[in-house]
């Protein structure tokens, strides 16, 4: 529905939108997210790292004109690889579909022998709850 909505009058002769023409409704989004924390849930040790801006954000739509929103949200301080690490994303509504970039959903930097990332999909939700 939303997608729906977003691209109204955009595309030409029953095209999708080009990712030029959706660049300006990407920054509203990426901007809109922050009253979420970017419907991120993040633990450090003890604490909640804080993320900076995000970057490298853009909007694409499908041919069915469905846009899916990608975006960079880096730390704004380094998360200290030593210390149990644990992130999550995901909309306790079921309002918001998220997926990660395949091979690219976190990378580390200069990480100490033995660190290494491994990540886990939700099961698949239930047709009732995605109604």
């Amino acid at each position: 529905m939303y997608s729906a909505f977003a691209t109204q009058g955009l595309g030409t002769d029953g095209k999708p939108p080009t990712s030029e023409q959706l660049q300006q409704l990407a920054k509203v989004n990426v901007d809109s997210l922050v009253e979420f924390d970017f419907f991120t849930h993040t633990k450090h040790g003890s604490k909640k790292p804080e993320f900076g801006a995000p970057i490298d954000y853009s909007l694409e739509a499908d041919a069915n004109k469905v846009i899916t929103l990608h975006f960079t949200l880096p730390f704004k301080t380094p998360v200290d690889a030593k210390k149990p690490f644990s992130f999550q994303v995901y909309d306790p509504t079921y309002f918001v579909s998220f997926a990660f970039e395949k091979g690219a959903a976190a990378k580390l930097v200069g990480p100490p022998p033995g660190c290494s990332t491994s990540m886990l999909d939700p099961n698949p939700l239930v047709a009732a709850d995605t109604q």
